[in-house]
């Protein structure tokens, strides 16, 4: 049993090592994605400023809609690894509460085993008491114990 909840904690603790990873990595992407965000924002910015000809006009538009199509895919981006990361700190948690449990588990069993080694420490007490008692008797001697 032991060895069994040994492999198991090795199993939750190389998982926890890995959801951390990821959600680092994640964490990092986002940050990537929001500083390409902000380059976007300062060429809308500039894609948006008066320009002379009806040529410019329009090559300017295209360009705008092409960066606020590219602004749209990036948000997106971001709020789907916002969402992983939210899911892997939900089994950040829930492996902390099984470990809790599992911990908790393992303190009841180190008790239950005190406890049977209590009891036999008290039967082999008992036992002795009995064969003291008997010697004493056979002697002859009135003694309580």
């Amino acid at each position: 049993a032991l060895e069994n909840t040994q492999k198991l904690d090795i199993a939750k603790s190389e998982t926890a090592e890995t959801i951390y990873k990821t959600a680092t990595e994640k964490t990092k992407k986002i940050k990537e994605i929001r500083d390409q965000l902000e380059q976007l924002k300062a060429q809308i910015n500039t894609a948006t400023t008066k320009t002379e000809t009806e040529t410019e006009k329009k090559s300017k538009l295209e360009e705008l809609q092409k960066l606020q199509t590219l602004q749209q895919e990036l948000q997106l981006k971001v709020s789907l690894l916002q969402a992983d990361l939210q899911a892997n700190a939900l089994k950040l948690q829930s492996l902390g509460m099984i470990q809790a449990k599992d911990t908790k588990t393992k303190e009841e069993l180190r008790e239950e085993k005190e406890q049977e080694k209590h009891k036999t420490i008290q039967a082999q007490l008992k036992e002795k008491e009995e064969k003291l008692k008997e010697k004493l008797e056979s002697t002859g001697t009135d003694v309580r114990l």
